[in-house]
């Protein structure tokens, strides 16, 4: 008689069923929690120079931009059935804003940032494919250390064709609101 060695098994979650877990009070209402595929990941703590880089940004994609778009911060995104992620900051049309009814969708978004302060590999590996595959078109990831900002775009299967490195003294543009450049700089003031 042969026996088959069985592998525990993982019960990843749904959107919807995340939703209820949450709503029923299972978490901690101040728990820091995305879903992402599948699994329920618990996020570092938020410290002061990632505050500060989110709202230096916020505030400069707001003054360059205007009243163009709505700036979402640290809000969920429906990625898909089975991810629920909440970036540090998403840029919307304020025309598709107007008529959301739901959390965004990755249509929906002109930008989607990460600020990376300690989580910066995690960012590129586990949250970026995840947004490529689902088809955000441009994702900006905020190194915080290295003073930086990595631009993506043109996403195709798991992975981004475009990719640059923008420094302190360069410029930086959203690629779906054509106009005004915001400085590298503004962000890490």
């Amino acid at each position: 008689m042969t026996h088959m060695a069985l592998e525990p098994t993982k019960h990843l979650f749904t959107v919807t069923e995340f939703e209820q877990i949450w709503a029923a009070g299972v978490f901690d209402p101040d728990a820091r929690l995305e879903l992402l595929a599948g699994e329920i990941i618990e996020m570092t703590a938020i410290n002061f120079p990632h505050t500060r880089c989110v709202a230096n940004l916020n505030r400069s994609l707001i003054l360059a931009l205007g009243e163009r778009v709505v700036s979402s911060m640290q809000s969920p995104i429906n990625l898909s059935d089975i991810s629920q992620p909440e970036p540090d900051l998403m840029l919307i049309d304020a025309t598709t804003w107007d008529r959301l009814r739901a959390h965004a969708t990755p249509p929906d978004i002109a930008l989607l940032v990460e600020v990376s302060d300690t989580t910066l590999g995690f960012d590129r590996l586990r949250k970026l494919p995840l947004y490529a595959r689902a088809g955000v078109a441009e994702v900006w990831i905020v190194d915080v250390n290295g003073r930086a900002v990595e631009v993506y775009r043109e996403p195709v299967g798991d992975a981004y064709e475009s990719f640059d490195r923008r420094s302190i003294g360069e410029m930086l543009d959203v690629a779906a609101l054509p106009g005004p450049t915001l400085a590298v700089d503004a962000i890490f003031a």
